[in-house]
């Protein structure tokens, strides 16, 4: 079982029939009871059997499985604490949040942009037409290329009126 590569955290044993550990890979003591939860371990009980979680011996929480060699009446048991087993998927998770956080940031910010090229012309265009509306004369916008060709047509329009309705106002003084 030494000559397996588990890394640091990971360890290895086998477990005989009567819950008792023959040999482990490290810190397991030979002849030592397996202890699943706090209670004498059953190998054979189903909800071990694949990868699940439990505490384990040592009263530590861990991730693990068990495969059984029936011809011996052995199983063979590897575990690997719970926050080493899930330290690259919290990692990741934190990789993901941040990216999707810069995301909506970046999405932000443009639809914020575009929402400012179609809002100040129109405000440029409101304030222009009460303006217009308090009797000031001569009141018109730059003609400024908007985003929009409405805005555009919109503005040329808006001044044509302003000029128009300050003819007619001088005709009407004349």
């Amino acid at each position: 079982l030494q000559s397996w590569e588990l890394g640091q955290s990971a360890n290895v044993f086998i477990v005989d029939q009567a819950n008792r550990i023959l040999t482990s890979h490290k810190g397991l003591d030979a002849g030592a009871e397996y202890m699943v939860d706090g209670q004498s371990g059953n190998t054979k009980d189903p909800i071990l059997f694949g990868v699940s979680h439990y505490v384990h011996v040592r009263d530590i929480r861990v991730v693990g499985t068990q495969i059984e060699f029936p011809r011996f009446g052995w199983t063979l048991v590897l575990e690997q604490p719970y926050d080493a087993a899930f330290a690259p998927v919290i990692t990741s998770i934190g990789r993901v949040a941040g990216l999707n956080l810069a995301i909506v940031l970046i999405v932000s910010l443009v639809a914020s942009r575009l929402a400012r090229s179609f809002v100040k012309p129109l405000d440029a265009l409101s304030l222009a037409a009460k303006r217009l509306s308090e009797g000031e004369r001569g009141v018109e916008i730059g003609e400024i290329h908007f985003s929009s060709d409405e805005v555009n047509v919109l503005t040329r329009t808006f001044n044509e009126m302003s000029r128009g309705l300050s003819r007619n106002a001088i005709e009407l003084e004349d």
